[in-house]
C-alpha cells in the first residue's frame, strides 16, 4: 500500500521506488513488531494486517514492464504470497520468495510449497527446521537455489542437490534488526549482477555481520544515499568499520557514472581514508 501522508521514514524512497498499490492511511500499512533476545531468538509482540488483503496479482498488470526478476517478500497472509509467486512466474519472472517463523509454523505445508516453486529462495536455519526437516533436507529441485543463514554459523547453499556450507563471522552484535531481510536482498542483488550463488552469499554474509556489529538501520540509510554521493557516507563506513574491527575496505574506480559514486583516482581518496582510520587495510 502507499501510506499517505507518506511517513518522512520513508519519503527517500519514492525517489528510487516506483510504489504501486491502493493509497492509504498510515493505520493502512501491514506491519510488525519484533524484538531479539541475546541468544538471537525472535520474540513477535503484535501484527497489523493493515490494507494487505487489497494487495492482489492484479496490482502486476499496472507494471508496463516487468522485471527478469521479482522477490516476493513473505505477507502476513502466506497464501497471498504464494499467489503472487504463481502471478510473478506466470508472466515470466524468476521469482525469488523468503518466509518467516510465525508463517512456516502456521501454514507449514503452503509456505514449503512456495519456497519449493521458488527459483530462488530464503528461511533461516529454524524455519529449515519446521519446513523440511533440518539436517534431514537433502536439497531442491534441479535449477533452484535455496540459502539457508544460521546466524552466527554463516549460512547454507543448497544448488539441487548440491550443499555448499559458508563459515560464520563472530562479531559483537549490537543490533541484528533487518540483517535478514539485508541479507536476502543484498545476496539477490549480487547474484542478478552475475555473482555465483555461493559467491554472493559469502560477500554478503560478511557485510552482514559487519553491519549487525554496528547500527544496521543507520548504515543502511547511508549505503542509500551512497549512490547519490558517495564520499561522504563512504567515510563514515569505512571509519566504523574500522572502529569495530574490519580487516579490510575496498572501493573501485568509476568514471563518467553516477551509479556506484565518481572515484576517478582510487589513491587519492585511499589516502584520504588513510589519515582518518588506524587498523583497517584499505
Amino acid at each position: 500500500p502507499l501510506p499517505d501522508p507518506m511517513p518522512s521514514e520513508l519519503a527517500p524512497a519514492l525517489e528510487r521506488v516506483r510504489w504501486i498499490g491502493p493509497r492509504v492511511g498510515l493505520d493502512g500499512l501491514p506491519r510488525f513488531e519484533i524484538a531479539y533476545d541475546d541468544s538471537g531468538a525472535v520474540t513477535l509482540f503484535r501484527e497489523h494486517l493493515g490494507a494487505e488483503p487489497d494487495m492482489t496479482p492484479a496490482l502486476l498488470d499496472s507494471i508496463e514492464h516487468l522485471p527478469s526478476a521479482a522477490y516476493c517478500v513473505p505477507f502476513l497472509d502466506a497464501h497471498l504470497q504464494r499467489t503472487f509467486i504463481d502471478a510473478l512466474a506466470a508472466r515470466g519472472c524468476l521469482t525469488i520468495a523468503s518466509t518467516y517463523g510465525k508463517a512456516a509454523r502456521n501454514d507449514t505445508e503452503l509456505v514449503r510449497s512456495t519456497l519449493a516453486v521458488a527459483d530462488l529462495s530464503f528461511c533461516n536455519a529454524d524455519e529449515e527446521g519446521v519446513l523440511f526437516g533440518g539436517h534431514a533436507f537433502t536439497g531442491v529441485e534441479a535449477g533452484h537455489v535455496r540459502v539457508v543463514t544460521r546466524g552466527a554459523q554463516g549460512a547454507t547453499v543448497w544448488q539441487g542437490d548440491h550443499r555448499t556450507d559458508i563459515a560464520g563471522q563472530r562479531v559483537e552484535v549490537l543490533d541484528p534488526t533487518g540483517a535478514g531481510d539485508t541479507f536476502c536482498g543484498t545476496t539477490v542483488a549480487r547474484i542478478l549482477m552475475g555473482d555465483h550463488p555461493v559467491e554472493a552469499a559469502r560477500r554478503e554474509n560478511g557485510f552482514i555481520a559487519m553491519l549487525s556489529a554496528a547500527l544496521l538501520a543507520l548504515t543502511c540509510w547511508f549505503i542509500v544515499r551512497m549512490i547519490r554521493d558517495l564520499s561522504q557516507p563512504l567515510n563514515f563506513a569505512v571509519s566504523v568499520a574500522d572502529r569495530i574491527g574490519i580487516d579490510y575496505a575496498w572501493i573501485v574506480e568509476h568514471h563518467f557514472v553516477r551509479h556506484g559514486g565518481l572515484f576517478p583516482s582510487n589513491f587519492a581518496f585511499l589516502s584520504y581514508l588513510a589519515a582518518r582510520t588506524k587498523r583497517i587495510r584499505l
